[in-house]
């Protein structure tokens, strides 16, 4: 299993990420409040609960589909900052917190207030 530095953005040219990987079947446990909570974030999104959790896992381990340039910065930042990823996404938004208690929430929308 390659650590966590040597896992490198990919090409995100195309809508799956793994078009053709082969597929494996991963069990785990958690705690059920967690998974209804997940559960009900995928169908929210209409997204089946497998589909949903590749696209989270994903994200957090190759920057959310970010452009390569912005991917390969951030990942600079977190690694000068000392931080794993889990710490760097809950310093990003702690820093997002302060932000939008100092500017209201939404701050930057393109419509001033609340959601894009």
């Amino acid at each position: 299993m390659p650590s966590e530095r040597q896992i490198k953005p990919r090409n995100r040219s195309h809508l799956s990420p793994y078009p053709t990987a082969k597929k494996v079947m991963a069990a785990y446990r958690m705690p059920e409040p967690l998974h209804e909570e997940a559960l009900a974030e995928a169908q929210s999104m209409g997204l089946d609960f497998t589909t949903f959790m590749n696209r989270v896992l994903d994200g957090y381990l190759h920057h959310f589909m970010l452009p390569p340039p912005v991917a390969e910065l951030i990942d600079r930042d977190r690694t000068a900052l000392g931080f794993h990823r889990l710490e760097y996404l809950q310093y990003l938004v702690f820093r997002r917190y302060e932000a939008a208690s100092k500017q209201g929430p939404g701050f930057d929308s393109t419509e001033g207030k609340g959601k894009r």
